[in-house]
């Protein structure tokens, strides 16, 4: 954003984008417990749906890649959040 005139566009883009995501986490979700009750499956944890949907939907490549993905994303969280507390002491 380089001027003020932006901010309204800005503003715009940014919500599309929030709102476009968090309707897929819970179509992923609302996906996930449709197939899960289908096919008689047991889940014992809700938030492990996305785990369970990579693990019997795809090859183990796939999957392999799905859960890196996880991984750096709650790295990046975790380093973030460190950042954060080290610059507070």
């Amino acid at each position: 954003i380089s001027s003020v005139k932006e901010l309204k566009s800005a503003r715009r883009i940014g919500m599309g984008w929030m709102i476009f995501s968090i309707c897929g986490a819970m179509l992923t979700g609302l996906v996930g417990i449709a197939y899960f009750s289908a096919n008689h499956l047991t889940l014992k944890n809700a938030e492990t749906i996305f785990i369970k949907l990579a693990d019997l939907l795809f090859p183990s490549m796939i999957t392999g890649f799905l859960l890196a993905a996880i991984l750096a994303a709650v790295m990046s969280t975790i380093s973030s959040q460190l950042l954060v507390t080290s610059s507070a002491l």
